[in-house]
């Protein structure tokens, strides 16, 4: 197997390309900020990073979003696959789990008035 070594500095300017050349990967990478710098805050409260959830159950995703003026679309995700959309009253989503076993990444996303996005994201394990 070959190795592939590289300097710092020669780290640092690949990754300052990928920025210049590329504004879909840096879009991806930095989120917006609002004008006061505040982008808004999104936590998976259940159900728990790692956790194991069982096939063919339904499992509740629950989620905070708050943001300083306020938050304008909520979105639920599983394996990039939308589950749920709403306004910031939308705290829950049931998931309807497959009865394929494996890994599933849950993203819940937030957007606030300035159309600022916040992702927080749990793999979960299905068996």
């Amino acid at each position: 197997m070959k190795k592939l070594l590289f300097s710092a500095a020669s780290l640092v300017l690949m990754l300052v390309a990928v920025f210049i050349f590329s504004p879909s990967v840096k879009a991806n990478i930095l989120p917006p900020v609002d004008e006061e710098g505040i982008p808004p805050v999104v936590t998976i409260t259940s159900p728990v990073e790692g956790a194991v959830v069982t096939r063919r159950s339904v499992v509740t995703i629950e989620a905070t979003a708050t943001d300083d003026e306020g938050v304008t679309q909520v979105y639920y995700k599983v394996n990039g696959d939308t589950l749920c959309t709403g306004d910031a009253s939308l705290t829950s989503c049931d998931w309807e789990v497959p009865s394929k076993r494996g890994t599933y990444d849950i993203v819940v996303g937030a957007y606030d008035a300035s159309s600022n996005l916040t992702l927080d994201l749990i793999t979960v394990t299905v068996k």
